[in-house]
């Protein structure tokens, strides 16, 4: 069975890496790293196929991670990452094909860190995945 999980955590880690300039991108974020930082978080699925196959409607969210005195670079962070993924289509593998990405919410949050104010941004990226 293909791991559609993985390939997509892929993919969207790549283009991230390959598209943010203003953040370390991590899937796993090592002990002790400093903001700021864009983490390719947790994967939920739904099978909206139908007799003819698996269609699978995979939700990725994508944190922001940065501190500071101001959310204006919170704000530049998520415009790179919603620029980076919108409308944007993966390269199918050998065994995955993909539909295109919409980045349909973001948030964001303020809390009071050791070091000063800690900004966090969450955004929803949505993409179909099939087998090839």
């Amino acid at each position: 069975m293909t791991d559609f999980a993985a390939a997509l955590g892929k993919v969207i880690y790549d283009r991230l890496a390959a598209q943010v300039s203003l953040a370390g991108v991590y899937q796993h974020v090592p002990e002790n790293t400093q903001p700021p930082v864009v983490i390719v978080g947790d994967m939920d699925f739904e099978n909206d196929g139908d007799k003819a196959g698996a269609l699978f409607r995979y939700s990725v969210q994508i944190v922001a991670v940065i501190q500071g005195p101001s959310r204006k670079p919170l704000n530049a962070l998520m415009t790179q990452v919603f620029d980076a993924l919108n409308e944007w289509t993966p390269a199918a593998t050998a065994s995955v094909r993909f539909g295109p990405a919409t980045v349909e919410t973001g948030s964001g949050q303020e809390i009071q860190g050791e070091q000063g104010p800690v900004y966090f941004g969450q955004q929803q990226a949505v993409l179909y995945v099939q087998a090839a």
